[in-house]
C-alpha cells in the first residue's frame, strides 16, 4: 500500500461506509452488488490472460462472444440456486461490473435491452408466447433494426419497406436504397439470426407509416444468411468494438402475416389495417432509456475520478516551494480545480437521475388514470438531462484523463475504454442537438402558456415569476438559493428572448423556419433549464438527506453541493450576467468562494471517491488502484504487451534491417455538385493565398502524389482490424516504402527544402500512418539533438550516420516519475574516471524513463538525459549518447531494460517504451558536450548557455500549433461535405428531409470550426515570425524579447491543441452515429490531437508559465517601465484606473475588449498574489492563484490568436481579388463575434456590455453564419486535402458517402466469412442447451 495514500486516509472525517449505504441507496444494495462482483469477476473464464485492446478485431469479437456464454451460463447456475430477482438479467448485464468483462461492449446487450422488452411492449399476448421462451433462452438472438445507413433521428423517413401480399398472407420487405440498408444495431453484423427490422407498411395501396417485424435473418442451424438476406458489421469504431454493431439490405425478403408486431396496430388477412391502442408506453421506454444513460453517465465519472484522485496523491510533481520536494500533485489548485468538480458532478447526477426516476414512476401512475398532463415535462427533461450529461460526463473524463498526465494516455490508465463508452451515449438514443431542440420546443409552448397565465408544470413553474418582470434583470445573491433564483431568471429570459425571436421571424417565415432560425439560442434555453433541474433536484435531494445522517457525512454533502453551485455559476456566467446584476467584485468573491470550497474538499475528496466502493478489477486501471502502487503497476502492464515478449520483433529483419544497411472525371454527389456551383469566390485563388502561393501548391500537390501513389502504401485491411503487434509491423513497412520513395525522389535529382519534414512531419502521412510511425521521433527529434547538443567531433561521429538511418535514435528524458519537472529526474551517470566511463543506472522503478517514441523495439541508440556525477559532486542534468541495441542482431545490450509501454489513445504504431539502466557503461565521449564536458581526470566544465534549447523548445510548440491547424482542416472538411450530402429532420412539416445544413444549429457547429483553423494558422505563422525576430536579436546580444516569445509559445501551445481537440470532437458530433464509425477518419484525427495535450509540456503548466510571464509584465507596467508592443494594452488599463470600458461590437473593439478583459484578469490575479504573500509564500500565493492564472494566460493566447487573425486577414484583403477578400473578412467576423460571445463570462467582468448588446452579438453571429453558408464549402474545397490524405467515407470529394460506407464495411474481415468461428464454438452449444431465462413477474416467488 502506498504510504501517501494511507497518510490521505487517514485524514478523512466522515465514514466512508455510510457515504457508501447513502450513495447506492442502502446497506442491502452495496452487499448484493459485492456478492455479484465476487460471483463473476472472481471466475477464472472471465479474466483477460491478454488484454483486449492488444488483439485483433476479429479476436476481439471472437473472445466476446466466448465470455457472453460464460456469464449467461453463471446466470442459470444463479437460477437454478433459487436466486429469482426479476431484474437479474438488468443488474448483471446492465451492472457496473459487466463493463470489466466487456471493457468493448457486449454483443448480445441489445438481445437482452431492447430485443425482448421491444416483444413485451410491442407484440401481442399470442406472439409473446410464441417468441418470448425462445428468446429468453436464447434459442432465437435478436436485434433492434430500427435505423438506417440514410436516416436516424427522423424514423419516419425511414426507406425499408413492408408491402403486403394478400394472395400469399405475406409481407415482402425491400430495401429500396442503398441510403434504406439498416445501419448500426447491436449484435446484427455476425451474432443475431432474428431481427425485429421497422419498415414502412403498405397494404391495399396505402402507406400506413413505420411498424415493426419479426424477421429471420439466419438458419438456425447453420448460421448462414437466408435467401434475399444482405448482412454483415460495419467496421471499427471509436468504441463498443465487440457489440458487432451491422448492417441489413432485404431484397423481396417474405414473411408470414403473424410476423408483423400487432399490439398497437395490425394487418388482418383481408389486407385492411387497424390502429389499436395508443403507444404511449414507447415515450415511457425511451425515457427509461434515458435515465440509464445519466447514471450510467455518473457511474463513469466515479470511475474516472477514483483514478485521477488516487493517483493525484500518488504523483509528485513540480515543486511549489524553491528547493523543496516535489509535493503531491493534488497540493496544485489547479489539479483540484479539474478533479473536485468532476467528483461533485458525479453526485449531482446521480441525484437527478434518481429523482427522474421517481417522476417517470408517478408519471407512469398518472397515465394509467389517463392523466397525460405530465407527460411531456417527463419526456423534456429526459431528453435534456441524457444530452447535457453525455455531454458534461465526456469532458469530465477527458478532464480527468488529462488530469493524470501522459500515463492517462496509455490504455491501461481505464480513461480510453471509458471515454469510449460515454461518448457514444453523445449520438445514440437520440442526437443531442435534437434533443435539446425537444426539450426547447417544450419550453417554448410553456412560456406560451405562462403568457396566458394558465397552470404550469412543477418544473417549469418559475416562468411564471418572470413573465410580468420580462427583460428585467434580477439582483445577484450568491447563496445556494441565490444561485438558483439567478438560473431560474437566466433560463427564463432565454426562453422569452427565444419565444420573442420566433415571433418576429414568423412575420416573414414558416414559423417552423423561424424556430430553425432560433435553434442557437433554444438549445442554450434548454441547456440552462437542465442546468438549473440537476441543481435544483441535487440540493433538495442533499438537504433532504442530510437530515438522516451523521454530521460528519451532513457538512461533507454540503461542501459538495457548495463547490457544484458555485464551480457551475462561475462556468454560466456569460448566461447569468445577461439576466443577473452582479458586479466585478461579486464575481470576484464567488472565485474566492470556489476555492475555499475547494479546499475544504481537500481532506474529504479521497474518502469520497473510496466509498464510490469501485473495485480495483471493476476500475480496470494501472492508476487507480486502491493500494496506489501505480508504478509497479504500470511496467508490469507493459511488459505484457505481445511485442515485449520477444527481445526483437520480426519487422526489423523483415524491412529495417535491409532498409539501414541500404543506402538510403468522377461521379459527384448532386447537393455537393449543387453547392459547389453557388461559391462566389476562385477557390484556386483562395487555395494559392491559404499556402502560401501557386508554386507552393504544385510543390504540396506534387509530393502527395507521388508518395501516395505507391501501391505499397495501399490497402484492402485498415490498419483499426489490426492487432496491436500487426499495427506495429505494418507502420515500420510503410514508413521504409515512404523513405525509400523520398531517397528515390532524391536520387532523380529532386531538390526540395526540408523534404523529410514535409511528407513525414506533414499530412501527406497521416492516413497511410494513421497511428503515428516509429521513427518520429528518430526524424524529429533525435538528429536535431545530435547537431544541438553534440560538439564538432561528436555531431562528425553521428549526424551522418543518423541522417542515413545507418544508427536510428530517440530522446530519452521523460520518466517514469517525473514529466514537466526535469530537474526532478532521477536517472544518474557517474564518471569513473579509472575507465574513463560514465555508469548509468536507474536507482528506482520511477527512474525508467517513459514515452519516448521508437524507443519500445525500433531505435539502437537513444539520448538519454541524467543527473551527471563527477569526483563525488552533482553537476545537474546532462544529455549522453546511448546504444541500447546492437547493430546486428538488435539484441538489448547489457544491462538494458527495454519494451514498449503498451496499448494507448492513439499514436499506437509509434512504439514507445520504458527503458532501465543496470550499470550500463558508455566512453567518455559519449557524454553530449556541446555546452558542457568532463575531462579525462573528472573535472567537470561549462562551456555554452543552452539558450538554443529555449528557441528548440519553441520551433517544436509552433510545429505542433501548425499541426492543430492541418487536424482541424480535415475535421471540417469531413463534418462541412457531409453535412452537404445527409438529409435528416425536415424543418417544414411534410417536406423531404433537407441538407442537415439548413439547420442553424449545425451550422454553429461546423462553420466556427472552419474559421478556428485560420486562427490557429495564423497564430502560428505570426509566432514563427517573431521567433526569426528573437532569434536575429539574440545573435546581436538581446535577449529581451526571449521571454515574450517563450510564453506566447507555451499558451499557444496549450490553448490551441485543447480547442483542437474540442473542435474536432464538434464536428464528430455533427456527424451523428457514422462519426463514431473508424472509417469516418475522426477517431484517428483525435487520437494524435490528444497526445499533444501532453508531449513538450502538460497544458496547465504551459499556460501558468505564461500567466508568471505576465505578472512580472503587469509588474512592468506599474513601474511604467518599456513594454514590447504586443502588451502595450497593460499600460492603458492603469491609465485608465482598471475602469471598466466601452463595448464595441466591431472586430477592433471585440479586441480592445479582450485586452480589457486580460489585463483585468492580470491585474487581479496580480492583487490575490499580493494579498496571499502576507500570510504565506509568494510560491505558495502564486499556487493558491493558479485557477486565476490559467485564465488570465488563456485570455492573452486568444487575444494573440484573434489579433494574428486581424493582421493577417486584413493584409490578405489588399493582395486579393474582391470576391475573396469579403469571403476573408467574413471569416474574421465570424471567429471575432463567436469568440467574444464564448468569452462573455470574462468580458462582461471588465466591459460595460448590455443586454441588449449581447442580444444584437447574437444577431450578428447569426447573420456571419448565414453569409458564411454560401461560400463554407468552397473553403474546406480550398484547404486542398486529397481523398488520399483526408482518408475518410463522408469527407471524400465525390460525397459518395453512403456508397463508401457500405464498401467499407464489406471489407470488415469479419465480413470475409458468412459465419464466425465462435458461432460453431460458443454461440450455438449455448443457444442448444437449456438455459433459463430472465424471470417474468409472474414467476417472482
Amino acid at each position: 500500500m502506498n504510504s501517501d495514500l494511507i497518510e490521505e486516509r487517514k485524514k478523512v472525517a466522515f465514514n466512508i461506509e455510510e457515504f457508501t449505504n447513502w450513495y447506492y441507496g442502502g446497506a442491502e444494495k452495496v452487499t448484493e452488488q459485492k456478492f455479484f462482483e465476487n460471483y463473476f469477476l472472481n471466475d477464472p473464464e472471465l479474466r483477460d490472460n491478454i488484454a483486449t485492446s492488444y488483439l485483433s478485431h476479429q479476436e476481439l469479437y471472437e473472445e466476446s462472444i466466448r465470455k457472453a456464454t460464460v456469464v449467461l451460463k453463471k446466470l442459470k447456475h444463479l437460477r437454478n440456486q433459487g436466486y429469482n430477482d426479476k431484474d437479474l438479467y438488468s443488474k448483471i448485464l446492465g451492472g457496473t461490473f459487466q463493463k470489466y468483462i466487456f471493457r468493448e461492449g457486449n454483443p448480445l446487450s441489445v438481445h437482452f435491452d431492447m430485443f425482448i422488452p421491444a416483444i413485451k411492449n410491442m407484440a401481442t399476448l399470442e406472439q409473446q408466447a410464441e417468441w418470448l421462451p425462445k428468446a429468453e433462452i436464447c434459442n432465437m438472438i435478436g436485434a433492434y433494426a430500427q435505423t438506417e445507413l440514410g436516416h436516424g433521428t427522423f424514423v419516419r423517413g425511414l426507406e425499408t419497406t413492408a408491402i403486403f401480399d394478400q394472395r400469399c398472407q405475406q409481407f415482402v420487405i425491400n430495401s429500396p436504397t442503398i441510403t434504406a440498408y439498416k445501419w448500426w444495431p447491436g449484435g446484427l453484423g455476425h451474432t443475431a439470426n432474428y431481427a425485429l427490422v421497422f419498415a414502412q407498411l403498405y397494404t391495399q395501396q396505402k402507406n400506413h407509416g413505420v411498424h415493426a417485424f419479426l424477421v429471420q435473418l439466419r438458419d438456425e442451424e447453420t448460421h448462414k444468411p437466408l435467401k434475399g438476406i444482405t448482412i454483415g458489421e460495419i467496421g471499427t469504431k471509436v468504441g463498443f468494438n465487440s457489440v458487432n454493431n451491422g448492417y441489413l439490405g432485404f431484397k423481396n425478403v417474405r414473411i408470414p402475416l403473424k410476423n408483423m408486431l400487432m399490439k398497437n396496430a395490425k394487418v388482418l388477412p383481408n389486407g385492411q389495417y387497424k390502429k389499436s391502442q395508443s403507444a404511449l408506453l414507447n415515450y415511457g421506454t425511451m425515457t427509461y432509456i434515458r435515465v440509464g444513460i445519466v447514471i450510467e453517465a455518473a457511474s463513469f465519472m466515479a470511475n474516472a475520478a477514483t483514478i485521477a484522485m488516487r493517483y493525484s496523491l500518488v504523483r509528485r510533481q513540480s515543486p511549489i516551494e524553491p528547493d523543496q520536494p516535489e509535493p503531491k500533485i493534488i497540493e496544485h489548485v489547479t489539479q483540484q480545480m479539474k478533479i473536485f468538480p468532476v467528483i461533485a458532478k458525479t453526485i449531482i447526477f446521480k441525484q437527478a437521475a434518481e429523482f427522474l426516476w421517481g417522476m417517470f414512476n408517478d408519471v407512469s401512475k398518472e397515465l394509467e388514470k389517463g392523466d397525460l398532463s405530465r407527460l411531456p415535462e417527463l419526456h423534456a427533461l429526459s431528453c435534456c438531462l441524457k444530452a447535457i450529461c453525455s455531454n458534461e460526463a465526456t469532458q469530465a473524463i477527458e478532464v480527468c484523463r488529462l488530469a493524470c498526465g501522459g500515463h492517462g494516455y496509455l490504455t491501461s490508465s481505464g480513461f480510453n475504454n471509458m471515454y469510449k463508452m460515454v461518448t457514444s451515449a453523445q449520438t445514440y438514443e437520440g442526437e443531442n442537438t435534437v434533443l435539446l431542440l425537444q426539450t426547447a420546443r417544450f419550453l417554448i409552448k410553456s412560456w406560451g402558456q405562462a403568457l396566458k397565465g394558465e397552470k404550469l408544470t412543477p418544473t417549469v413553474e418559475y416562468l411564471k415569476h418572470f413573465v410580468s418582470r420580462s427583460g428585467e434583470t434580477v439582483a445577484w445573491d450568491g447563496s445556494p438559493n441565490g444561485i438558483i433564483r439567478a438560473f431560474q431568471s437566466a433560463t427564463a429570459g432565454k426562453v422569452a428572448l427565444a419565444y420573442k425571436h420566433i415571433e418576429e421571424r414568423k412575420k416573414f417565415l414558416s414559423p417552423e423556419e423561424a424556430v430553425n432560425q432560433t435553434g442557437i439560442e433554444l438549445t442554450k434555453a434548454a441547456e440552462l433549464h437542465c442546468q438549473l433541474f440537476l441543481l435544483q433536484s441535487a440540493s433538495t435531494s442533499i438537504n433532504q438527506a442530510i437530515k438522516k445522517l451523521s454530521p460528519a457525512l451532513a457538512f461533507v454533502l454540503r461542501d459538495i453541493l457548495e463547490l457544484y453551485a458555485v464551480d457551475l455559476a462561475i462556468k454560466s456566467l456569460e448566461s447569468l450576467l445577461q439576466f443577473v446584476t452582479a458586479t466585478s467584485e461579486d464575481i470576484d468573491r464567488l472565485q474566492v468562494r470556489l476555492e475555499a470550497a475547494l479546499k475544504r474538499f481537500r481532506t474529504n475528496a479521497i474518502g469520497i471517491v473510496d466509498g464510490f466502493e469501485i473495485s480495483d478489477l471493476v476500475l480496470g486501471s494501472t492508476l487507480g488502484a486502491y493500494d496506489g502502487n501505480v508504478y509497479e503497476r504500470l511496467l508490469n502492464e507493459a511488459k505484457k504487451s505481445p511485442l515485449n515478449q520477444e527481445d526483437v520483433n520480426k519487422s526489423f529483419y523483415l524491412y529495417l534491417k535491409p532498409f539501414m544497411k541500404s543506402n538510403f472525371k468522377v461521379y459527384v454527389n448532386p447537393d455537393l455538385k449543387e453547392e459547389r456551383d453557388k461559391v462566389i469566390f476562385n477557390v484556386e485563388e483562395f487555395t494559392n493565398w491559404f499556402h502560401g502561393g501557386s508554386d507552393k501548391v504544385k510543390e504540396k500537390r506534387f509530393l502527395e502524389n507521388y508518395v501516395l501513389s505507391d501501391p505499397q502504401l495501399q490497402s484492402d485491411v485498415d490498419s483499426s482490424y489490426l492487432s496491436h503487434k500487426e499495427k506495429y509491423e505494418e507502420a515500420i513497412r510503410r514508413v521504409v516504402v515512404v523513405l525509400r520513395r523520398l531517397e528515390k525522389l532524391q536520387s532523380e535529382g529532386h531538390q526540395i527544402n526540408d523534404l523529410y519534414v514535409k511528407v513525414l512531419g506533414g499530412l501527406p502521412v497521416t492516413n497511410v500512418l494513421k497511428e503515428g510511425h516509429p521513427l518520429v521521433t528518430h526524424m524529429g527529434m533525435f538528429i536535431q539533438s545530435i547537431d544541438l547538443l553534440g560538439n564538432e567531433e561528436q555531431k562528425a561521429e553521428w549526424y551522418e550516420k543518423a541522417s542515413r538511418c545507418k544508427i536510428l535514435g530517440t530522446y530519452v528524458q521523460t520518466e517514469m516519475g517525473h514529466g514537466t519537472f526535469v530537474r526532478g529526474i532521477e536517472t544518474t551517470a557517474t564518471y569513473d574516471p579509472k575507465t574513463k566511463e560514465f555508469v548509468i543506472n536507474s536507482p528506482s522503478i520511477r527512474a525508467y524513463k517513459w514515452w519516448p517514441g521508437g524507443l519500445g523495439h525500433t531505435v539502437n541508440h537513444a539520448v538519454v538525459f541524467a543527473q551527471l556525477y563527477s569526483l563525488g559532486k552533482h553537476h545537474g542534468l546532462q544529455p549522453f549518447m546511448v546504444q541500447i541495441r546492437d547493430y546486428e542482431t538488435h539484441m538489448p545490450m547489457k544491462g538494458i531494460i527495454i519494451g514498449e509501454l503498451g496499448n494507448k489513445v492513439g499514436y499506437n504504431a509509434v512504439n514507445n517504451g520504458f527503458l532501465g539502466f543496470n550499470n550500463v557503461r558508455i566512453p567518455l565521449k559519449n557524454m553530449m558536450m556541446k555546452n558542457a564536458k568532463v575531462l579525462e581526470n573528472g573535472e567537470f566544465m561549462k562551456t555554452n548557455s543552452p539558450i538554443l534549447t529555449y528557441l528548440v523548445m519553441t520551433q517544436t510548440r509552433v510545429g505542433i500549433v501548425r499541426g492543430m491547424a492541418e487536424y482541424l482542416m480535415k475535421a471540417s472538411t469531413i463534418a462541412m461535405r457531409y453535412s452537404l450530402v445527409r438529409r435528416q429532420s425536415p424543418i417544414d412539416p411534410n417536406s423531404p428531409e433537407p441538407k442537415i445544413i439548413e439547420h442553424v444549429t449545425q451550422q454553429m457547429k461546423i462553420f466556427p470550426s472552419i474559421a478556428k483553423v485560420f486562427a490557429i494558422k495564423y497564430a502560428a505563422d505570426n509566432l514563427i515570425d517573431l521567433y526569426y525576430e528573437v532569434s536575429a536579436d539574440m545573435k546581436n546580444g538581446n535577449l529581451s524579447r526571449l521571454p515574450e516569445l517563450h510564453a506566447l509559445s507555451c499558451c499557444l501551445k496549450a490553448v490551441c491543441t485543447d480547442e483542437a481537440a474540442r473542435t474536432v470532437q464538434i464536428c464528430r458530433l455533427a456527424c451523428g452515429g457514422h462519426g463514431y464509425l473508424n472509417s469516418s477518419g475522426f477517431n484517428d484525427i483525435y487520437g494524435n490531437i490528444v497526445a499533444a495535450q501532453h508531449y513538450e509540456g502538460e497544458n496547465t503548466i504551459m499556460n501558468l508559465q505564461t500567466a508568471r510571464f505576465l505578472m512580472k509584465v503587469w509588474k512592468q507596467a506599474l513601474n511604467n517601465e518599456e513594454l514590447t508592443p504586443n502588451l502595450q494594452y497593460m499600460k492603458n488599463f492603469i491609465q485608465n484606473k482598471g475602469r471598466r470600458s466601452h463595448w464595441d461590437e466591431s472586430v477592433d473593439g471585440i479586441i480592445r475588449a479582450f485586452q480589457s478583459a486580460t489585463a483585468g484578469k492580470v491585474s487581479l490575479a496580480y492583487k490575490h498574489i499580493e494579498e496571499r504573500k502576507k500570510f504565506c509564500s509568494i510560491e505558495q500565493a502564486t499556487s493558491q492563484t493558479g485557477i486565476e492564472l490559467a485564465k488570465a494566460a488563456e485570455l492573452y493566447c486568444q487575444l494573440f490568436m484573434l489579433q494574428s487573425l486581424a493582421n493577417s486577414i486584413k493584409n490578405g484583403v489588399r493582395q486579393v481579388s474582391p470576391a475573396l477578400g469579403n469571403v476573408l473578412k467574413n471569416i474574421l467576423e465570424l471567429y471575432a463575434v463567436d469568440l467574444a460571445i464564448k468569452s462573455l463570462e470574462s468580458l462582461l467582468q471588465f466591459v460595460d456590455i448590455s443586454s441588449a448588446d449581447i442580444e444584437r452579438l447574437q444577431n450578428k453571429l447569426e447573420s456571419a453564419l448565414k453569409a458564411f453558408k454560401i461560400n463554407a464549402i468552397g473553403i474546406v474545397d480550398g484547404f486542398d486535402i486529397p481523398d488520399t490524405v483526408l482518408g475518410s467515407t463522408l469527407g471524400a470529394y465525390d460525397g459518395d458517402v453512403y456508397k463508401r460506407l457500405l464498401e467499407q464495411a464489406k471489407k470488415s474481415p469479419l465480413n470475409q466469412e458468412d459465419v464466425n468461428k465462435s458461432f460453431h464454438l460458443y454461440l450455438k452449444p449455448f443457444m442448444k442447451s437449456n438455459i433459463v431465462g430472465p424471470t417474468r413477474r409472474q414467476d417472482v416467488i
